[in-house]
């Protein structure tokens, strides 16, 4: 088993040297038995001193505060003289609470951990929740990352019932910054939607992403969303999403994209006049609220403001579509970005679909109109005000006789 996992063998030969017993444990057991090659490798080093571990790991660096965790190369490793089962009683997870012994090879699994990665549940150690309730997000963020086409994680009965136990503003008194990481890496998953349909299975979408939240039950028009209300489009377009990049930020931003919808005068719905202006406002209140970095920020509002202007980009006289080309290729997101947003939002139409191929050309057309425009020699005028007019002017002409 070991040797599948290319353990540095010096790695190994200096953990025999300790008095103490060497585990692999936490998230690199969990993957070896999903058949992945983990990406990092926690050890757990039992009934050894620091001083004993100083000797032997000369040049490891320390790097926890309230716990001996050094780096060793790439790899975390807890030192301690408790006992291997007092330590892993302090996980989040049962199948984050187990170990395997590198000397015998034996897995220790107290708490049942690989029947419940097996049967695809996440289930809370007893009072884990109460310990740290970011782990709600995290149990969430594990069912999208774990999650496949053959099975789906859920939450277990326990873990809903430590949910009921605990008060919304204790998980709205979490760091932003830790809830942002969590977000950050179900966006990264293969199935990030599920990220939010267990915080909504636990009604707690409504504490950290309020927008979101607002989402459901937003009626839309059936002829053109048979999905149903914006939920469940939202949803779907971040699904397809995870077909066409593989960026975090661009996924963000089809999350966002719709955001407007759920501000919109109920009395007109199912339209939705003005959703692309009237999403800014609660965006930034979501992006205020998570500390967003600048790139989420901008790409998120890019593609709030401009979704529908970009999907019927061919409609628009040639000066506004100079003028949204330069608009994106202003923003992190890019033209290409903004391409797939609206690609995204219009394949998560359910069974309703229609030919993109316009807007999957829009960013090389832009990227020839640039290409021929940037740069040109006006002789008569310097950079400024007047030589910016003169590239519009040149851009716009461009614009009318290749589209």
């Amino acid at each position: 088993m070991f040797n599948d996992l290319l353990l540095d063998e010096k790695l190994l030969a200096r953990f025999k040297e300790l008095s103490g017993e060497a585990y692999l444990t936490g998230g690199s057991v969990r993957d070896i038995f999903l058949n992945k090659k983990p990406e990092d490798l926690d050890f757990l080093l039992t009934g050894v001193s620091e001083q004993e571990f100083a000797r032997v790991f000369s040049v490891a660096k320390k790097v926890g505060k309230s716990f001996a965790v050094y780096k060793v190369g790439s790899h975390d490793i807890v030192v301690t003289e408790k006992d291997l089962l007092r330590e892993l009683a302090r996980r989040d997870f049962t199948i984050n609470a187990m170990a395997l012994n590198l000397r015998t090879e034996e897995l220790i699994d107290p708490y049942g951990g690989l029947n419940d990665l097996n049967q695809g549940k996440i289930r809370p150690l007893p009072d884990s929740l109460d310990t740290d309730p970011l782990r709600i997000y995290r149990g969430a963020r594990f069912v999208s990352q774990l999650s496949c086409r053959h099975k789906f994680y859920v939450f277990t009965t326990g873990f809903l019932q430590q949910v009921r136990d605990l008060a919304d503003k204790e998980i709205l008194s979490l760091p932003a910054e830790r809830v942002y990481e969590e977000l950050r890496k179900a966006l990264a998953s293969q199935n990030p939607e599920l990220f939010f349909q267990r915080l909504r299975d636990v009604n707690l979408l409504k504490v950290h992403f309020k927008e979101i939240d607002d989402l459901i039950g937003v009626e839309q028009s059936v002829k053109y969303h048979p999905e149903g209300d914006v939920y469940n489009h939202t949803m779907q377009s971040l699904q397809h999403a995870v077909k066409i990049t593989e960026e975090s930020f661009i996924r963000f931003a089809v999350l966002v994209h719709d955001m407007g919808k759920a501000v919109t005068p109920e009395n007109k719905w199912p339209h939705h006049y003005r959703h692309d202006s009237q999403g800014v406002l609660p965006f930034k209140k979501l992006a205020k609220r998570l500390k967003l970095p600048q790139l989420w920020r901008k790409a998120g509002q890019l593609a709030i403001e401009e979704h529908m202007r970009g999907y019927r980009w061919q409609e628009m006289k040639p000066a506004k579509i100079v003028r949204l080309f330069e608009k994106a290729a202003r923003n992190p997101l890019g033209i290409a970005g903004l391409a797939k947003v609206i690609i995204a939002d219009h394949s998560g139409r359910g069974v309703w679909q229609e030919d993109l191929t316009q807007i999957e050309k829009m960013p090389s057309l832009a990227e020839k109109m640039f290409n021929a425009t940037t740069g040109l020699n006006f002789s008569e005028l310097e950079e400024g005000p007047a030589y910016g007019e003169k590239i519009f002017e040149a851009r716009v002409a461009w614009v009318k006789e290749n589209c």
